[in-house]
């Protein structure tokens, strides 16, 4: 029976980690960040580049997806990768020589850019290991509810420590992130339609609403692999 074979991929704080877990383990499949894996797996002229929020050199993302072939041998859920043009192409030459690194599809997360930077800015941490987000949507298209400890507070965290923002969520480095995202999905975006089936999602309220949704899209489209 045919596994999950998926890219995940949106903007920074659309929820692509969230859900990208909550697909994981619904279809017993890795949920791998490349970010994460590519920061593991390079030297350090590599992690460098990428500290400065440049692209890591093609022949290093080529090498790192190839070393996941193992891993991913029942299935995968890959997160924010691809992010170039060049990118789509090492995918589609190399799954066309690796099988098991093919995506069937990618899921495209959406969530309207203001609505964005606020519930990046609303994130916060605290030293337990806890994550939680003070931001409270509340529109006619969206609503999206404060995720707050038991008692309510946004300041102290259910384990009675402080809570933090963490250091890269300013003005500054959001609309960055932002704006780079929207340059690197415009340069590739007609590479990656063409070559890899690419289904949106458009974010419109918290898990509650939206998981069943996304769950429905994704068994929807492995039913069609596993009838081909």
């Amino acid at each position: 029976m045919a596994k999950l074979r998926m890219l995940l991929i949106g903007p920074p704080g659309c929820g692509k980690s969230f859900y990208g877990k909550m697909i994981s383990k619904a279809y017993d499949v890795p949920f791998v960040s490349m970010g994460k894996i590519l920061g593991s797996r390079v030297d350090a002229s590599v992690l460098e580049r990428m500290r400065k929020g440049l692209l890591a050199p093609p022949e290093a993302v080529t090498a790192v997806f190839k070393s996941l072939a193992p891993e991913f041998k029942e299935g995968f859920v890959l997160d924010g990768f691809p992010r170039s043009r060049e990118q789509v192409r090492t995918i589609i030459d190399v799954g066309s020589s690796v099988p098991t690194l093919m995506p069937d599809f990618a899921l495209n997360i959406n969530l309207r850019k203001d609505v964005l930077k606020r519930k990046l800015l609303g994130r916060r941490e605290c030293s337990c290991g806890a994550n939680w987000n003070v931001e409270h949507v509340d529109e006619p298209e969206i609503r999206m509810v404060a995720v707050l400890p038991p008692s309510g507070s946004s300041e102290v965290c259910s384990c009675g420590k402080p809570m933090t923002m963490r250091s890269d969520d300013t003005d500054e480095v959001i609309d960055g992130r932002l704006t780079q995202h929207e340059n690197n999905w415009s340069s590739m975006e007609e590479e990656m339609r063409r070559s890899i089936r690419v289904v949106d999602v458009h974010i419109t309220g918290g898990a509650d609403v939206m998981w069943p949704s996304i769950n429905s899209v994704i068994a929807e489209e492995l039913q069609k692999v596993r009838s081909c």
